[in-house]
């Protein structure tokens, strides 16, 4: 059978140039591909694999792809390095802690609740305002602080002096707080009838004097269950105690004395050495025997020593028969503010009308001292009209000033330039002539706790 020449071609790129490897094997000089010649019909076979290491791309491909890599890496170094501020300034990767926060809890913002308030001096005479009791907060109710915290503020700029958790607790929602200044010149504060506090004027925090009471005073010993703060006017600065033992005491801690109370009606009549005279003021209460009688303003001096017990004076015009008895409209009587026999027991001095002729409805008196007397009652007797506050010289009785409408007055504290006053849970200070009112700083006080 007659040959004929045929070209040899690659049967995958149909190039015409290929080395021969070996007897009827070739391989394309173009892409690579190897193939074998059949000698019948010089029928071409190829086969295609990957060796190791050979590249699968064509020579014009390969410029593409190294071409499109060399893009890449530039662009990153570009990126990286590009914004240094000096070429001949090293990199140094930063390290975790330099990269790395540690993270916080997001702070929250709380309002007080169930709090109780007052107004003091610290050892500097500086006018605060103590605010205690529970933090709720204002947007997620479930994470209200069942613990006591306390804040102490200065009236005058309103910046917080002190705020901090506070140093006792209470189980109930409405812990049951009550402040209460006495003549000792010390602010005492009870929680729950189980705790008893004082307030230190130089660190500011509140000291308990359960343990030193349990531990310093005999009637004590077996423990106090229930402890609460006495009325000034009617017992003295005391505290009424029920021990444990089911005792039942009066302690003045002034004094540092333990008094039964079923035999204060003896102990407040005697007289001491150490009395002096006292003056204070007290409105007359209206007369069912005289009731045509006007309330008065009394000044009033007294014997007492301070610090101990005391007897309630109570002025009202009555009948005074002068013995006790069973008597008629005959029978002879003398017309009285206060009894010869109520006068002996209180130990009074001296009783004046501080303020002839003016008229009071629904008085009481707030704070006083040697210079003043800080008085709030209505002008008229119309029930809706407003109660005003009146300042009086306590030596002419002149009316220094007079405020109306200042809410729900709960305390005062008299200044030497001015007066801080305590209305509706919020102090209020007021400047000597009373010209000025500041309401620094107001309830509720929003706090931000991390």
């Amino acid at each position: 059978m007659a040959k004929r020449i045929k070209a040899i071609k690659c049967p995958s790129c149909g190039g015409t140039k290929a080395t021969e490897l070996r007897a009827d094997y070739y391989r394309c000089d173009s892409c690579g591909t190897p193939f074998f010649l059949d000698s019948d019909d010089i029928t071409i076979h190829h086969k295609h694999y990957t060796a190791s290491g050979t590249n699968i791309f064509t020579q014009k491909n390969k410029i593409i792809v190294i071409g499109f890599l060399a893009f890449i890496i530039i662009m990153i170094f570009i990126f990286q390095f590009g914004n240094s501020p000096s070429n001949d300034r090293s990199y140094v990767a930063p390290t975790v802690a330099e990269t790395e926060e540690t993270p916080k809890e997001p702070s929250k913002s709380y309002e007080w609740e169930s709090e109780k308030v007052t107004v003091f001096k610290d050892d500097k005479n500086t006018p605060i305002y103590i605010v205690i009791g529970k933090l709720d907060p204002v947007e997620d109710a479930i994470d209200r602080k069942d613990s006591l915290f306390f804040g102490v503020y200065d009236v005058k700029t309103g910046s917080q002096l002190l705020f901090d958790r506070f140093d006792g607790s209470s189980s109930d929602s409405y812990p049951t707080m009550k402040f209460q200044r006495y003549e000792d010149d010390n602010l005492y504060l009870t929680i729950d009838k189980s705790q008893i506090y004082r307030f230190n004027k130089q660190s500011l925090r509140f000291n308990n004097l359960r343990k030193q009471l349990e531990t310093e005073v005999p009637e004590f010993k077996d423990g106090i269950a229930q402890v609460e703060l006495a009325d000034p006017e009617f017992d003295g600065a005391a505290f009424k105690v029920l021990a444990n033992d089911g005792g039942k005491h009066l302690y003045f801690p002034m004094a540092k004395r333990v008094y039964d109370p079923e035999k204060m009606w003896d102990i407040t009549a005697k007289h001491y050495a150490e009395d002096v005279s006292t003056t204070e003021y007290s409105f007359s209460r209206e007369s069912s025997e005289f009731p045509k009688e006007k309330i008065q303003l009394i000044k009033y001096k007294f014997q007492h020593r301070k610090g101990y017990p005391r007897d309630k004076h109570v002025f009202s015009w009555r009948k005074d028969y002068g013995r006790s008895g069973i008597f008629t409209e005959r029978s002879p009587y003398k017309k009285r503010l206060i009894t010869d026999y109520a006068k002996q027991r209180g130990k009074i001095t001296s009783i004046e009308d501080f303020t002839p002729g003016r008229n009071y409805f629904s008085p009481s008196v707030v704070v006083f001292n040697d210079e003043e007397v800080i008085i709030r009652f209505r002008p008229t007797a119309n029930p809706n009209d407003k109660l005003i506050l009146q300042c009086l010289d306590a030596n002419t009785a002149e009316i220094k000033w007079t405020l109306q409408d200042l809410g729900r007055i709960e305390d005062m504290i008299i200044l030497d330039d001015g007066y801080v006053l305590l209305s509706d849970n919020k102090p209020i200070f007021i400047s000597t002539d009373a010209k000025t009112q500041v309401q620094k700083p107001s309830i509720p006080i929003t706090l931000t706790l991390n």
